[in-house]
């Protein structure tokens, strides 16, 4: 019974009018070659039959756990999660996507070789709405191991639906999701982990994201700069001497955002002013070629034509990486 308890994994799913894909997600994790785990589904007030469905299936299988809270967000749902949770081990997945059948029993073994490991992660495959692979989460770019903070700084290469982590992890953290954030509350978090733990990953495909054709607003880029400077901010309280220690990275981020603020002003047609601030930005910043090539893309064409012609080069990228992984 013990040696049970040590491989009990929590798997957290916030959810919000998530009827039409919440079973097929939750068929991926029950169908796991590992038996030993409970599945916490929070709804966040939705609207639709997502609680009707969920209570279906929880009858037929008594690891499922299903609560309702009043609208507050992804972070607020999956921080009940933690706290329902009753397991060493915590995942995360979003209630569209799915996973491998050995997902979760091969991040455990990699657990077994390193106590001072706090997270595992892995590759992911992109899928359309109706399940269709378009190709791998970040291609092949390189991943990182072991104490990662300053790679994941300046990349973020860690899918919330792909994590495995230690229940004792959140234990030494002052706060788990922030709740105040509404685009990068994982990036946060993960952050937060990777200063103080040891971070790994299976290099393998071990979940699926899927993702839905809608056009990012004005709203969702500023919360995205907004929820960015709130962990800059965050990190410089949190970690000493952290403008010192991490001075090139920092001003990397620094520079991201300001040339994330002048695409929001383009995409809302404020021309004048995304001019004046790009103007702003090669004093502050110096001529980076990257930065002014996008730049005048970007006012020459439009934020959303631009968008577009990125979104086709991916998705050939995928197409021809697909074609390879799959063939």
């Amino acid at each position: 019974m013990e040696s049970i308890r040590k491989q009990l994994v929590s798997v957290i799913i916030p959810t919000y009018n998530a009827a039409l894909f919440i079973e097929e997600t939750i068929s991926s994790i029950l169908s796991q070659t590992i038996p030993d785990f409970e599945i916490i589904v929070i709804d966040d007030a939705s609207s639709d039959n997502t609680v009707q469905v969920i209570k279906k299936i929880a009858k037929e299988d008594s690891r499922i756990k299903y609560f309702i809270q009043e609208k507050g967000g992804v972070s607020i749902a999956r921080n009940k999660g933690i706290k329902e949770s009753a397991a060493q081990f915590i995942a995360f997945i979003d209630h569209d996507d799915l996973w491998m059948p050995q997902k979760l029993e091969k991040q455990l073994k990699v657990f077994n070789n390193d106590p001072q490991l706090g997270l595992v992660f892995s590759r992911e495959s992109i899928i359309t709405a109706d399940g269709r692979p378009i190709g791998i989460s970040g291609g092949i770019s390189r991943l990182s191991r072991g104490y990662v903070f300053k790679d994941l700084f300046c990349r973020h290469f860690i899918s919330p639906s792909t994590v495995l982590i230690r229940r004792e992890v959140f234990d030494t953290l002052d706060e788990w999701f922030d709740e105040s954030m509404e685009m990068a509350e994982e990036v946060d978090l993960f952050l937060r982990i990777a200063y103080k733990w040891k971070v790994d990953y299976c290099d393998e495909v071990l979940a699926k994201w899927r993702v839905h054709s809608n056009n990012d607003s004005s709203l969702r880029r500023n919360l995205l700069v907004s929820d960015y400077k709130h962990i800059l901010e965050k990190l410089k309280l949190k970690i000493p001497d952290f403008d010192k220690k991490y001075r090139k990275e920092i001003f990397k981020k620094q520079r991201w955002i300001a040339m994330a603020e002048i695409e929001v002003l383009i995409l809302e047609k404020n021309r004048e002013l995304a001019a004046s601030n790009f103007f702003v930005f090669l004093r502050k910043f110096g001529l980076n070629p990257k930065a002014i090539i996008k730049f005048f893309i970007l006012f020459s064409i439009g934020f959303n034509n631009y968008e577009k012609i990125r979104r086709h080069l991916i998705a050939l990228y995928n197409k021809l990486f697909n074609r390879f992984l799959y063939e």
